[in-house]
């Protein structure tokens, strides 16, 4: 038995056997003696329970454990027969006078009440009798009694042990995370669960003890528990279990398992209508029943049997609608239902579950919410033991089923409510909804710490109304976090501002409103977010008036302000007016003194607002720049005692986005400067910016720059003629669809200028650099010494004609694309090779000492994966034999690759046997081939193809001068995917026929034996290929070579599917995979 549960179950046991219910069931059943003795033996039990434990795990004497179990076994029974006692209570209390059934009648009736006191009695005795037996074992053991001290931790029941190992390496980070959420996690909640998962062996286990076992988890935690999850099947399961989880598919056959206390089904699949009586039929002692994610349509009305049920979790299925039966499971505590969109109404009764205290039906904040739930059942409102309430939905009385909709004045009475609230209005009585309204007494709710209030109606009806309706939900002056989404009315109500501990305000879709109340004032506020606001004008209309610096959102740390057009400014006053009525130390109010995140997004007409200089993340997008502009031009102010706290405005900036901004021309020269901490710079479709004065030393902490889609910009430095200035931690670099007249690009944008190698050779920290749609530019500078230089994408450049103008003459191998692992080249129509002077003039102008060394330079040392697509005069470039993930070619030329695969072992004259020791044979890592729309292809060399010794996967579409394919049988074993379509000139996939009589050519086969080959496709190609492929059976020549190949479609006809020999037509279930890999 794990440690401290059985001390704690035997206090609760105690605990109930004091309570008003004990004494009711006493007096009505004649058990007070018997309940008074069944008290005594456990309080007596109790006090040796936790020495009884920790004896049994120290020594390991087999007769204290077996002490222990029986001890367990008569203290679960002890629980049932309370929890049957206490429910027998509850279910006569919740009879209405006057509408009592015939059968709650009779069970009830003196008669009834006799035998079923004379039955309990007997049970109430042989219990008592058990545990005195149980008692007097215990004396020979010579237990320590503690009668003060609780039980606080666990060990592990049959599975593991919860023993901590001495050390736990790699996981620090695992552990960290766990224990942080379990810290954090809300401690009004009684349950919590947290999943660790996955393959065996991996250490999730060791990680739950170490979590499980740590002292702040401990101290954290008056109880816990260390349960199993069983493997599938029901025969590995005691009797003794009581605690059962399940991954796998459904299976709930466990006969031996009938006691069971917690039943939690992990995503089964589909959901066995026949599951249900299983359960309830085999699993009635069930106190926790996890049935979430299962796609179930329907709860069985024979829920009700599971009476002592406390935990139900049907979280994530299609029901619409919960049987009215489950209102009899009295003891139930937490209800789950958040997720479950299909549910449009909760049980009629529910008022009866009395002892519910958390209800669960998803939340607009969490996005789990039951959306079709129509309204709230009446009488609600009794469920006065209530503490989370996710939702609560208020509609219309005036309905079919008016009878049964409870108004939102059944919050009336909850006031143990904690957490989060939400408030959804479907709709209301427009002559009684204030007084409903009112009714909620939201004001009284003390340990609500969110409320969210929802309008999901038209906001245009009943617009006065609503300028009622909010008013009368103003919330406790403790709650920490308002939302209000589609609220309709035109004025926002005062209470918002004296909520002084409110942490977070999230304002949406309240369409008519046009300006809201001063916040700035409300001392707790960190994070503001004002989206949807159609009308909104003014954030603030009074002003900020005399009031003192430190009163101006002195702790705000983020802003959001989404989506409101006609957003003019942040005061009604300009600024000038404010200044005029109030003193000269108050123009310092303007600032936000905290803000650290701020995003301003299609709000065109946002010009004014207060300035942000203590930023580390600024998205502006289809806004102004203006406040951009104010704020980085910002000086020290003239007072001398704020002028030495003054700091540089932005130059805490870590990220910098900038989208679409219409207005903006330039950036100030002076903010930029400051801009000392900035990593990453985004600029995407500013048309109009035309200067970006980027400076020397102004940035060296910048990391990514992406610079898109500006048309008329002209240069990127203090000077037009300076280029980009030195950015030595640059590591990203791109610039995409900008004019070509960018003056980091000369002569009209035909070509970059002669600072460019040595700005490029201070880039020793650049990783990327993709450069799009500069469709004038005809070459790029040399790229190949950037030492840390790791992904380089080229594409939309419809002059660009080489890309490096100047070749690498005389330069050492190290220096060529040394780190070099992705490249990627797309839609440059005019290019023809990588270097302007071919390769014989370049070795021509180079060293005689360097002349063989320099034919390694033309390979990339590195690269992993390179895409060439629609370059189709591209003839000559690096070779690339190192490649080890994907090769995918597409409408450009064969010739690079046939010379890579052609490669021989360089000679070096003064150390040749060196260098050939290290030679790998050209492609031999590559794992997946993709050539397409390749014309000038007629063959592979056959020596090439027997390098591919890693390839798993080929693919070869639309190459109409391919003739020849000489697969090799030794060379491809690992190939495992073949696919081939529209080659009508290939003929076979076998070695080259040359030489070969008609015998020996047609013996040899269409194919070579490939022994890892899964998948083999081949379509539209030469009538000889496709005829005597088509021609395959188990009768053919060609089956012993083919038929280990699991898919096998020729033309559309199955010959092979999952290994069955079907000939057929396909339908359809196996596709062609795409040729572009980027």
């Amino acid at each position: 038995m794990a440690e401290g549960v059985l001390f704690n179950i035997a206090e609760e046991i105690i605990k109930t056997l004091g309570s008003l219910t004990a004494q009711e069931v006493a007096l009505w059943w004649g058990l007070k003696d018997q309940l008074r003795k069944l008290n005594d033996t456990v309080t007596r039990i109790k006090a040796v329970i936790q020495d009884a434990e920790e004896q049994a795990q120290k020594q390991n004497h087999q007769i204290e454990v077996i002490w222990l179990m029986k001890l367990r076994e008569a203290v679960y029974d002890a629980e049932d027969l309370l929890d049957d006692f206490s429910t027998q209570v509850v279910r006569k209390q919740l009879m209405p006078g006057k509408r009592v059934s015939r059968e709650v009648r009779l069970f009830f009736s003196r008669s009834n009440q006799f035998v079923y006191g004379l039955r309990m009695g007997h049970r109430v005795k042989a219990l008592r009798e058990r545990l005195d037996n149980i008692e007097t074992d215990s004396k020979i053991f010579h237990f320590e009694v503690r009668d003060e001290e609780r039980a606080s931790s666990t060990t592990a029941r049959e599975q593991t042990t919860s023993s901590e190992p001495e050390k736990i390496v790699g996981r620090e980070s695992d552990k960290e995370a766990v224990k942080n959420f379990l810290m954090n996690s809300n401690k009004d909640e009684n349950v919590s669960v947290i999943s660790v998962v996955g393959m065996g062996g991996l250490g999730k286990t060791t990680l739950a003890q170490h979590v499980f076992n740590d002292e702040r988890v401990k101290a954290n935690f008056g109880v816990r528990l260390w349960s199993i999850k069983v493997e599938r099947g029901g025969n590995r399961i005691s009797e003794l279990t009581r605690h059962v989880s399940f991954d796998t598919e459904l299976d709930l056959s466990l006969p031996s398992a009938q006691r069971l206390r917690t039943l939690v089904l992990l995503q089964g699949g589909k959901w066995d209508e026949g599951a249900w009586e299983s359960i309830c039929r085999d699993f009635r002692r069930l106190r926790v029943l996890v049935l979430s994610d299962f796609g179930m349509e329907e709860v069985s009305s024979l829920i009700e049997k599971l009476k002592h049920l406390k935990y139900l979790d049907l979280s994530n299925n299609e029901m619409e609608a919960l049987p009215n039966s489950i209102t009899t499971l009295v003891n139930l505590q937490v209800l789950k239902l958040n997720g479950c969109k299909k549910l449009k109404e909760l049980p009629r009764d529910i008022g009866k579950l009395i002892n519910l205290r958390h209800l669960d039906v998803g939340s607009y904040l969490d996005d789990d919410l039951c959306e079709n739930l129509e309204y709230m059942p009446r009488g609600i409102g009794k469920l006065t033991s209530l503490q989370t309430l996710s939702c609560f939905v208020a509609a219309k009385n005036r309905s079919s089923k008016s009878v049964m909709i409870g108004g939102l004045d059944e919050l009336s009475r909850l006031n143990e409510l904690r957490g989060r609230l939400e408030i959804r209005v479907k709709g209301y009585d427009s002559g009684s909804c204030v007084s409903e309204f009112e009714g909620a007494k939201l004001k009284d709710k003390q340990y609500l710490h969110s409320l969210t209030i929802k309008w999901d109606i038209d906001s245009d009806s009943d617009i006065y109304l609503y300028d009622e309706m909010l008013p009368s939900l103003q919330p406790n002056s403790i709650l920490q976090e308002l939302v209000v989404a589609g609220y309709g009315g035109m004025r926002f109500p005062g209470w918002v501002s004296h909520l002084s501990n409110l942490a977070r305000i999230r304002l949406e879709r309240c369409r008519r409103l046009e300006h809201i109340p001063p916040l700035h004032g409300i001392l707790a506020l960190e994070e503001l977010s004002i989206a949807d606001m159609d009308s909104l004008e003014y954030i603030d209309s009074e002003g900020v008036g005399g009031r003192g610096v430190s009163m101006f959102f002195p702790s705000l740390k983020e802003l959001h302000i989404f989506d409101c057009p006609r957003l003019k400014r942040w005061w009604e006053k300009s600024r000038d007016e404010m200044n005029d009525d109030s003193d000269e130390s108050t123009k310092e109010m303007l600032c936000f003194p905290r803000l650290s995140s701020l995003s301003i997004v299609d709000c065109p007409n946002l010009t004014s607002m207060p300035l942000f200089p203590t930023l580390s993340i600024l998205i502006l997008s289809r806004a102004s720049s203006m406040p951009l502009q104010e704020t980085m031009k910002m000086t020290p102010p003239v007072s001398s005692s704020s002028s030495s706290l003054f700091i540089r405005p932005l130059s805490k900036l870590k990220n910098l986005y900038i989208y679409f901004i219409d207005d903006m021309e330039y950036l100030p020269e002076v903010g930029l400067q400051n801009l000392s901490s900035l990593q990453q710079l985004s600029i995407r479709g500013c048309s109009r910016l035309k200067s970006l004065p980027l400076p020397d030393q102004g940035m060296p902490s910048l990391q990514k720059l992406n610079i898109s889609s500006c048309k008329e910009l002209e240069y990127l430095s203090q000077s037009e003629y300076q280029g980009i200035p030195y950015l030595t931690s640059l590591q990203e670099l791109e610039i995409s669809y900008c004019r070509g007249e960018l003056r980091m690009i000369e002569y009209g944008g035909m070509r970059f200028p002669s600072w460019s190698p040595s700005w490029l050779s201070h880039l020793s920290n650049l990783a990327r650099i993709d450069l799009y749609g500069c469709r004038r530019l005809e070459h790029i500078p040399p790229l190949h010494g950037i030492p840390s230089l790791d992904e380089l994408s080229i594409a939309d450049m419809d002059s660009l004609e080489y890309i490096d103008s100047e070749g690498d003459g005389g330069r050492g191998v190290s220096m060529f694309f040394p780190s070099l692992k992705k490249l990627r080249i797309f839609d440059c129509p005019s290019l023809k090779g990588w270097w302007k002077n071919c390769r014989d003039e370049m070795n021509d102008d180079s060293e005689e000492s360097t002349k063989e060394e320099e034919l390694i330079i033309l390979c990339f040392p590195c690269l992993s994966s390179l895409s060439i697509v629609y370059c189709p005069n591209l003839t000559s470039m690096p070779l690339f034999p190192t490649l080890d993930e994907s090769l995918h070619l597409w409408e450009t030329s064969s010739m690079p690759l046939q010379e890579t695969m052609k490669m021989k072992s360089p000679v070096f004259s003064s150390s040749s046997s060196s260098s050939s020791s290290s030679f790998i044979r050209p492609l031999s890592k590559l794992k997946n081939l993709d050539i397409g729309a390749i014309r000038d292809m007629e063959s592979l060399p056959e020596v090439g193809l027997q390098n591919l010794s890693s390839l798993q996967q080929l693919f070869i579409y639309e190459c109409p001068s391919l003739k020849s394919l000489p697969l090799h049988d030794k060379g491809m074993h690992s190939l495992q995917i073949l696919c081939i379509k529209s080659c009508s000139q290939l003929k076979s996939l076998s070695e080259e026929s040359q030489g070969m009589t008609l015998s020996e050519y047609e013996s040899q086969g269409m194919i070579p034996f490939l022994p890892s080959l899964q998948v083999l496709r081949i379509d539209d190609c030469n009538e000889e290929l496709s005829g005597r492929t088509r021609g395959w059976g188990r009768e053919s020549e060609e089956w012993p070579k083919i038929k280990h190949i699991l898919n096998i479609v020729i033309d559309g006809y199955y010959i092979q599917e999952e290994g069955r020999y079907v000939k057929q037509i396909s339908r359809g279930g196996l596709g062609y995979y795409s040729p572009y890999g980027y």
